[in-house]
């Protein structure tokens, strides 16, 4: 197929032999995107001046004239009139081209046709099925083209991703070849060498390892200092007077590791979408701590200002779980999609309603008008109940969050993490006020509801790394996640936001946040 014959330092000269003739390596290729050369260049021409291989676009053709319709004529050699090799690019440079008029997922990439914007659906399969319909000499695996520079993280996961397709453009291509129709049984298939540049950041180069080991130093001492001071601070003063110390200290720890990761060239390990996965999932039980914060500094919250709070979070939560979760499982979900959906949305559902029996939510035990009473007279029993039920329920929203990056979309995966995030900012103001009426000190309190924002941390982590390392199980694990959170919303949130009077503000702050949601998922997903 490809025979070396010299070699000269990095270069070579070679020959490739493929089923319309042989190549000379290297060579440039002639660009017929559609078929046909520009500029009235006929394929007699091409032969006159020695061309040797002509590319074509799979995509291009795709669209017009269609690629049944170039089978119907024999193939495009029999199309363009050229009887020489021919390679056809899979589409995936479009990817990039066309970025502003496309959408990446797992399954594959659906495009906002350039010419009338007809959605246009094409992943490995369909990439391969279309070349195999052109019969060209050289096929090429479909892949992601990626902007240059990219970030690592983005690059890293596009990598995998590229890889995956790869897998499925062999078996599929492998299955046209040995159909007895097929336009051409020896077309060969090409994988593609994805590239890319990162700037050199050595942590510890030999000139500024002195400046780097002292850097190293004094942030560490500044660390160990104010989290020193933050304790003595809380035994002398309480916490109350600690908070804002504790604050910056999550904000440099933060700033620390967003800057020291990279600079070191480290990565979460088992994250193909690099510490964004990692940050999202502090940043999602973070969300119940903060709620938990503003519950300490604003003991009595209004609940008008609450309901509208969580209502708006329901709307964006019913958009992110319809946009986020249940399409792309109808995406993934292949031949059987509606039926994986739609069973994966019942069972989600159904896991929440068994689980809310076992343990009844915030709408059910944390009403602190009806049942302060309560907790202050059986204190110890009800606070634990109250506060495994929190963290209990926190668990599958962790799953929902950690599913979606497991998915491969990295812009889905933040809309729903930000959507549950969102949801967990009222949930922990809501939390403090039971617990300190039951007389639970402000340290315990805090870190009871700590206890249940990484509980959320813990199931994102388990949902990420189960779709990761079985990703058969993505589009029922998208659907399941999915009807978990449709079900959370019906019945935990909406009945929450209108159990006070202030339902028709919720109602008008639920669409509002779906209609948000829709529209960055629109213009910017």
């Amino acid at each position: 197929m490809f025979e070396v014959i010299k070699t000269e330092g990095n270069a070579r000269q070679g020959v490739f032999t493929c089923p319309h003739g042989t190549v000379q390596t290297p060579v440039f290729m002639n660009v017929g995107t559609q078929g046909a050369i520009k500029g009235a260049v006929s394929a007699h021409d091409l032969k006159e001046i020695g061309c040797q291989v002509e590319l074509s676009n799979t995509y291009h053709l795709h669209l017009r004239p269609g690629d049944g319709v170039v089978r119907e004529m024999g193939g495009l050699h029999r199309f363009m009139q050229w009887d020489g090799p021919m390679l056809t690019d899979s589409g995936g440079f479009q990817v990039f081209s066309l970025s502003g008029l496309r959408k990446i997922t797992e399954a594959g990439v659906t495009f906002a046709s350039h010419i009338d914007g007809r959605r246009i659906f094409m992943g490995p399969e369909e990439s391969m099925r279309i070349q195999s319909n052109l019969g060209s000499d050289i096929a090429m695996a479909f892949d992601e083209c990626i902007e240059n520079p990219s970030p690592r993280e983005y690059v890293q996961a596009s990598v995998e991703r590229t890889t995956r397709w790869l897998e499925r453009c062999v078996a599929e291509h492998a299955r046209l070849n040995a159909q007895p129709d097929c336009v051409n049984p020896g077309q060969m298939l090409f994988g593609i060498n994805m590239n890319t540049w990162f700037p050199s950041v050595k942590f510890l180069d030999f000139q500024g390892q002195f400046f780097s080991i002292a850097l190293v130093i004094g942030v560490v001492q500044i660390l160990f200092g104010m989290l020193l001071n933050i304790w003595m601070t809380v035994r002398c003063f309480g916490f109350g007077r600690a908070l804002g110390l504790l604050g910056w200290f999550i904000i440099l720890v933060s700033c620390c590791l967003a800057m020291g990761l990279p600079m070191a060239g480290l990565a979460i390990p088992g994250f193909t979408a690099g510490s964004a996965a990692f940050y999202a999932a502090l940043g999602v039980g973070g969300a119940t701590v903060f709620g938990a914060i503003i519950g300490f500094a604003f003991k009595h919250i209004s609940h008008k200002f609450s309901d509208i709070v969580l209502a708006f979070a329901a709307g964006i939560m019913l958009s992110a779980s319809i946009l986020g979760l249940i399409l792309p499982s109808l995406d993934f979900g292949g031949k059987l999609a509606m039926v994986i959906t739609v069973a994966g949305v019942f069972c989600g559902a159904v896991c929440m309603n068994l689980l809310d029996k076992v343990v009844p939510h915030l709408h059910r035990i944390a009403g602190v008008p009806a049942e302060a009473g309560v907790l202050v007279s059986d204190k110890l029993s009800k606070v634990m109940l109250f506060v495994a039920a929190i963290a209990i329920h926190n668990l599958p929203e962790g799953i929902a969050a950690g599913v979606g990056f497991g998915s491969g979309n990295m812009a889905e995966a933040l809309t729903i993490a930000g959507a549950i995030a969102l949801q967990n900012i009222p949930e922990g103001m809501v939390i403090i006020s039971p617990m300190l009426l039951a007389g639970v000190s402000k340290k315990r309190a805090f870190v009871l509801a700590l206890i249940t924002g990484l509980i959320e941390v813990l199931g994102t982590f388990i949902g990420y790394f189960a779709v990761t390392i079985a990703s058969a199980i993505l589009p029922f694990a998208l659907a399941f996640a999915g009807g978990a959170m449709l079900y959370v919303i019906s019945d935990e949130m909406i009945p929450e936001t209108h159990a006070h009077g202030s339902e028709r503000g919720a109602t008008y702050a639920l669409i509002l946040g779906f209609c948000l949601m829709l529209a960055a998922d629109f213009y910017i997903g």
